[in-house]
């Protein structure tokens, strides 16, 4: 065993270095463990150093080897990599020890566990739990800042007051630039004594800047200082901000550094990435927290006689140097920075290889004289049945490609039926005709009343005319009525629009899950605008919220072969003989949330008319699940105990609708995302199957794929997880969450009244990328990809949303009271 401590002695420092370590002290079986990765050989080890070597150029210190067990030895070690692929070159610093196990037959090694002192639980986790142990200790220089007394260290109390200083309130009536961050600074251990601070410009000094006109108001010079700082994202309330002052603190003393009492909290929205909504809302911030230190003092346990130096004591907390961006402490490690990187350099990465080629071949052009010219031709006129040869090839592999390449598909416009303010339905409204029926009891009265309250829905939805009259009386003629209204609104919006003449309609295409009359919906229409008689006519039925996709993907395969046409798709839903009558809950999910609502849509695959359309359909990607029962079980039609017909929704539903998504995607994904995505989650698989590295599943960033997302708006809790699993922001959602709000679940057109309203908010610009999302019974998941062919100019359009669209976004409440 001693042997062993003198050759780790010996060995360990080489760890980085060219040199190497010595294989020859490792048993053939011997296993490599660390909080983040597993090795099942020696060889995945050496691959993981050979890594880290590359992309951080690490600096090993061996503090002490010494026997910790009858086969045991423990090492303790600093390790400090830079990561050079940043033009700073930040430092990270990991401390912790190593224990390896000793086989007692060979006297080698055929274990070796790395243990971090940063983390508590030295089990596997992943790579973004790595970032929740990074801290930035950092020096800044002394600066001046405008302050006041807050409430709380997470408060604004005194806010208004600090900004209209800079924003002209003093002695002078001086407008000075405005900084970023906001900070608030506790003194004392008990957050109990607060200040809220604006730094000001460091071109500023005391002597130059205007005194205060409001009393409470000072201006102060902090001195520099060390700090550790930590950042994270979200609201900084009081119970968030104690516990990462609890984290950072903790982290510090197991590190051996001292913290003052107090701390800083630094608050930032990144205009960038925040929006005026969220902005305005207070939902989401960058925040920095920071602790000051008494000294820089290290202390690990002695070895060998060596000490640890002291840094000298700061007597004043440290706060970031005041300018008009970022201060230094945003330079810290953020991996999606390097990313974003990443992204780059990857989808420009065939310019930078192709530029020098280019240019070589431009100045070898250059030297070309006419009399290479003419000798080029010669040369061409002796090889004349190549060149025919080569040109009739050429030709040939040119027509082929024109004949059989896949037909655009436009998107010409399209249209969402607003119906009138006698078929407004608010939440007050829905619980008074629901019990003026007579078939609930007042437990599912109260039942509809909570899933109302929760549901996302605003008091601004439709209801046919049935339902609202008192009392409500439900029939087929009555549904025939809804139908008509809905259909025939948005096809004659949309033919306005458009000045289509009906006789150049060649396919018709209409989908209502629920209501299959005879004559069929698509034989109505016909009949209504006297389509012509070779009209390819289909009408899909049962196919739940999802169908509107599916009518698209359909027209997209019927446009490929039916050349010079244009196709009318018609997405609804019929509520007046869905409404259900009955008592059976899993029933009355369905009553609450589905509202009065269609869409039409015109698309081509004429070329001309490529000019005006608004669109262009890029893919159309389905995903049926239907072979599994619990999926297809998922959404039902059938009567309850009592023979009442109603939708039930089963309890798997969400857990369906994540796994047929995920399918979905990953399908798509190959399709829409950037190489650079592409590469990374092929780096994932490849470390968690091939070195059994212990990595969540690498979601992709599809926020690099498109601008916007329509994502069926079936209920909140769709929306939330859809949210949270794809990492979208606020902003992403809005459109979705909005039409909820102000429409309802309109089955499969609402993705139409979700795009209606981007455009409405002047969002669409020429080559912007649409993501429509579609879920229905079956169960399935559709996909409809579409860029923007010019930047839509809402005031020009006729749209549902034109009239009230400056309203929005509106502050959608958890639980509504009504």
């Amino acid at each position: 065993m001693n042997k062993l401590v003198e050759f780790l002695y010996e060995d360990l420092p080489h760890l980085f270095d060219d040199q190497g370590i010595n294989r020859v002290a490792y048993d053939d079986y011997v296993k490599f463990r660390d909080p983040i990765t597993k090795h099942d050989s020696i060889d995945g080890y050496l691959f993981n150093i050979s890594m880290l070597k590359q992309l951080f150029r690490p600096n090993f210190q061996l503090h002490w080897a010494k026997q910790t067990g009858p086969y045991e030895i423990t090492t303790r070690w600093t390790m400090v990599m830079k990561f050079v692929l940043l033009p700073w070159k930040p430092e990270l610093v990991f401390t912790g020890t190593s224990v390896m196990g000793v086989n007692p037959e060979t006297n080698k090694f055929n274990s070796h566990v790395d243990y971090w002192d940063s983390i508590q639980n030295n089990d596997y986790f992943s790579l973004e739990g790595l970032l929740e142990v990074i801290k930035q200790v950092r020096k800044y220089d002394p600066f001046i800042v405008v302050e006041t007394e807050g409430d709380n260290l997470a408060g604004n109390r005194g806010f208004n007051d600090v900004a209209g200083y800079i924003f002209g309130k003093n002695a002078t009536t001086e407008k000075i630039p405005m900084t970023t961050p906001v900070f608030t600074q506790a003194f004392d251990a008990e957050n109990s004594k607060v200040s809220i601070q604006i730094v000001l410009p460091s071109d500023k000094s005391l002597s130059s800047l205007p005194a205060p006109s409001k009393e409470g108001i000072s201006l102060r010079k902090t001195e520099g200082g060390i700090a550790a700082a930590i950042k994270f994202s979200g609201k900084p309330t009081d119970d968030v901000v104690r516990e990462k002052e609890k984290q950072l603190r903790s982290s510090l003393i197991r590190d051996g550094l001292k913290p003052r009492s107090g701390c800083m909290l630094a608050r930032y929205n990144d205009p960038g990435r925040t929006w005026k909504f969220i902005m305005r809302k207070l939902k989401r911030f960058w925040v920095l927290f920071a602790l000051y230190l008494k000294t820089l003092r290290v202390s690990y346990r002695p070895f060998r006689g060596r000490k640890m130096t002291e840094a000298k004591e700061t007597s004043t907390p440290l706060m970031p140097p005041s300018s008009n961006k970022l201060p230094d402490y945003n330079k810290s490690v953020k991996l999606k920075y390097v990313k974003l990187g990443y992204h780059y350099l990857i989808t420009h990465g065939m310019y930078l290889l192709l530029t020098p080629l280019v240019a070589v071949v431009a100045a070898h052009m250059s030297t070309i004289t006419p009399q290479d010219l003419s000798e080029l031709w010669d040369n061409l006129q002796y090889n004349l049945i190549s060149v025919i040869s080569c040109s009739t090839l050429i030709v040939i592999v040119l027509t082929v490609y024109v004949v059989t390449r896949p037909r655009p598909v436009y998107l010409v416009d399209f249209n969402c039926y607003k119906p009138s303010e006698a078929f407004k339905c608010t939440m007050q409204t829905f619980m008074d005709q629901s019990k003026l029926t007579g078939a609930f009891s007042e437990e599912n009265l109260d039942f509809q009343r909570r899933i109302l309250q929760r549901s996302g829905l605003g008091d601004n939805t439709y209801f046919p005319e049935a339902l609202l009259n008192i009392p409500p009386n439900p029939s087929l003629k009555e549904a025939r009525k809804e139908a008509e209204t809905v259909m025939f609104g948005a096809i004659d919006g949309l033919l306005a629009k458009t000045n289509m003449k009906t006789k150049d309609i060649g396919i018709l295409i209409v989908n209502c899950s629920l209501f299959n009359p005879t004559p069929s919906l698509s034989a109505m229409i016909i009949n209504h605008y006297k389509l012509r008689g070779n009209i390819a006519s289909y009408n899909l039925g049962g196919m739940g919220c999802s169908a509107g996709v599916v009518s698209i993907d359909l027209a997209k395969k019927l446009l490929q072969v039916h050349p010079g046409t244009y196709a009318l798709v018609v997405s609804t839903e019929n509520i007046t003989l869905n409404w259900y009558l009955g008592n059976d809950r899993s029933k009355l999910v369905s009553n609450c949330l589905f509202r009065m609502g269609g869409a039409a849509i015109l698309l081509s695959n004429k070329w001309t008319e490529r000019r005006r359309s608004k669109y262009q359909l890029l893919h159309a990607v389905r995903t049926n699940k239907g072979a599994d029962d619990k999926c297809f079980a998922s959404v039902t039609q059938e009567e309850d105990a009592n023979g009442k017909l109603g939708v039930s929704l089963s309890k798997e539903l969400m857990a369906v609708a994540g796994d047929a998504l995920k399918t979905n995607i990953t399908t798509l994904g190959p399709l829409v995302l950037p190489i650079s995505e592409q590469l990374l989650f092929f780096a994932t698989l490849v470390g968690k199957k091939l070195f059994k590295m212990q990595l969540k599943p690498y979601i992709p960033d599809f926020k690099l794929a498109f601008e916007h997302f329509c994502i069926h708006a079936g209920g909140r809790a769709v929306l939330d997880e859809i949210e949270k699993n794809l990492h979208l922001t606020e902003r992403h959602l809005e459109p979705s969450r909005m039409t909820l709000y102000r429409f309802g679940n309109t089955s499969s057109s609402s993705l139409w009244y979700e795009l209606a309203y981007t455009e409405a908010k002047r969002r669409v610009k020429r080559g912007d990328r649409v993501w429509q999302i579609g879920f229905g019974s079956g169960f399935k998941c559709n996909s409809a990809v579409w860029k923007a062919l010019r930047t839509i100019k809402p005031v020009k359009e006729v749209n549902p949303w034109m009239d009230e669209i400056d309203k929005f976004p509106v502050d959608v409440p958890r639980v509504a009271n009504f």
